[in-house]
């Protein structure tokens, strides 16, 4: 399978959707391929809003928080560096969730999961509910709110 570098570049992009690939990065789905792909993995309304409670409690759990916490002040606090390392912290409790929602413990599993979620919160079919807990659970991801990490990677704050 992909290497960790692969995980963690899939798991850190956070939500630059337009990001432009660059030649040193590896190779993965791309999100319109992925939007085509008739056979990729879906997610009911339910499923969707019940894989958001799982990655929220993930998000939210005190040791997850403080690893993220970590992190930031490991990179003092620059966005790049945090951003390129916060895939595979992230990755370790993502991991068991890909596997408990059908979802392939990979790079490639996490982009699958982040475009059944895309069925829900962007384009014509999105529910704005589900918009709004999406944004609330991305946000958790950054660590304690206190830290204003996504603040400075999203907003350059």
């Amino acid at each position: 399978g992909a290497g960790a570098g692969a995980e963690a570049e899939a798991a850190g992009r956070g939500r630059v959707e337009g990001a432009a690939p660059t030649g040193d990065r590896p190779k993965r789905p791309q999100h319109a391929q992925l939007a085509e792909k008739k056979d990729r993995k879906r997610l009911t309304l339910d499923g969707a809003s019940d894989l958001l409670d799982d990655l929220e409690a993930a998000y939210t759990d005190p040791n997850f928080v403080r690893r993220v916490d970590k992190l930031i002040q490991d990179v003092r606090f620059d966005s790049r560096a945090f951003m390129s390392n916060l895939g595979a912290v992230a990755f370790d409790v993502q991991t068991p969730l890909l596997q408990k929602w059908g979802f392939e413990p990979s790079a490639e599993g996490l982009a699958e999961m982040r475009a059944a979620m895309r069925d829900f919160t962007r384009g014509a079919g999105a529910d704005a509910r589900m918009q709004t807990r999406a944004e609330t659970v991305n946000r958790a991801l950054y660590g304690s709110p206190s830290l204003r990490m996504y603040e400075r990677v999203n907003l350059g704050a």
